[in-house]
C-alpha cells in the first residue's frame, strides 16, 4: 500500500514514527513495553527509512517501515510522547506545518533541551540507531550527543534526496507566530510527561534554534 507514497512523504513520515519511538522510550511514562517495541522500531526506521526514500519500490524497505511504523505506535501507546509533539500540535494548529515535518525538524533541538534530564536514555538509543557495535565505553554526554548527530546526519541526507525542510523557516514559518505557537504548546498534554519540564519561554528558545 506504500510503494507509491512519494519520497518527501516517505522520509517525514518515517522520522515521524522515528519521534513516536524515541519519545516512548524515553517519556516520563516510559516503560518495559514500550521500550521494546520502541528500540525494535528504532532500529528498524534507522536502518530502512533512508532505502525506502530513495527507492520506493524496495519492497523489504516499505515492509520494514511499515512495520517499524506500527511498533513505534504500539510504543507510544502504551507510554506517550512528549514535547517534539506538543510543539509539533501547536505548529500544525497555528502554523499549518505538516505535523510529519515538523517532527522531522524539532526532533534534534528538543532532544538537545532534554539531554540534561536524560542523557542515559539518549546514550541507550546509540546502539539501536548506530549499529549494536557502537563502544559502550564512550561516556554517556557522548553516547547521547552521538545520537543526536546521527539523527541530524540522516535528516540531511533525506534532505537531499527530496528536499524534507530541516528547519521551520524552510517549511514556511513566520517567526512572528511563535509565541501562539509557545502558548498552545505549554498546554498541549504531551508536554506533561516530557523530560524536561518547558515554559513558554523555553519553548520559544527551542522554536528559534529550530528557525
Amino acid at each position: 500500500m506504500t510503494l507509491g507514497l512519494p519520497a518527501k512523504a516517505t522520509a517525514s513520515t518515517g522520522m515521524d514514527a522515528l519521534v513516536h519511538a524515541i519519545e516512548a522510550c524515553t517519556c516520563q511514562q516510559s516503560n518495559p513495553l514500550s521500550s521494546a517495541y520502541g528500540t525494535a522500531a528504532i532500529r528498524m526506521i534507522a536502518a530502512n527509512v533512508e532505502e525506502a526514500t530513495r527507492n520506493g519500490s524496495n519492497k523489504q524497505a516499505r515492509f520494514e517501515m511499515a512495520l517499524a511504523s506500527t511498533m513505534a505506535g504500539i510504543a507510544f501507546s502504551n507510554s506517550m510522547v512528549g514535547a517534539v509533539h506538543a510543539i509539533g500540535h501547536a505548529l500544525g494548529g497555528v502554523c499549518h506545518v505538516p505535523h510529519a515535518v515538523a517532527m522531522t525538524i524539532l526532533l534534534p533541538h528538543v532532544m538537545r533541551y532534554n539531554l540534561s534530564h536524560c542523557a542515559d536514555s539518549y546514550a541507550a538509543l546509540l546502539p539501536w540507531l548506530a549499529g549494536m557495535d557502537v563502544a559502550l565505553n564512550t561516556p554517556t554526554e557522548k553516547r547521547a550527543e552521538a545520537a543526536i548527530a546521527f539523527i541530524e546526519a540522516l535528516g540531511k541526507r533525506l534532505n537531499e534526496v527530496c528536499e524534507l525542510p530541516l528547519t521551520l523557516k524552510d517549511a514556511g514559518v513566520d517567526s512572528a507566530a511563535f509565541a501562539k505557537v509557545a502558548e498552545f504548546a505549554v498546554n498541549d498534554g504531551a508536554l506533561i510527561v516530557n523530560p524536561r519540564a518547558a515554559s513558554e519561554e523555553q519553548v520559544m528558545e527551542i522554536l528559534n534554534a529550530a528557525y
